[in-house]
């Protein structure tokens, strides 16, 4: 049996360090309400890495490991953004 190799790639463009403290840089929807990205993937380091990049930029993150938890946060949390690997298993 061989072992499946996936890439993934994201761009989060800026053009310099930011400046004020993480806890400054929140991201703010309209009414004042820090912006939520649902993060659905079934590889923890991938996970991982875009909740920590989405955190550092000031976003609140919530995060599953599977398509039915994704679906079912997506309905409770209504985030604002969903990331999600589409060439999950049982996805598509």
């Amino acid at each position: 049996m061989r072992g499946a190799t996936m890439t993934s790639s994201a761009v989060f463009g800026f053009h310099e360090a930011p400046t004020q403290p993480a806890s400054e840089r929140k991201k703010k929807l309209h009414g004042g309400q820090q912006a939520l990205v649902l993060v659905v993937d079934d590889d923890p380091d991938a996970r991982a890495m875009y909740v920590a990049c989405l955190e550092h930029f000031g976003y609140r993150t919530a995060s599953e490991s599977n398509g039915e938890d994704g679906v079912r946060a997506a309905a409770s949390l209504k985030p604002a953004a969903i990331l999600m690997d589409a060439a999950m298993p049982g996805i598509g």
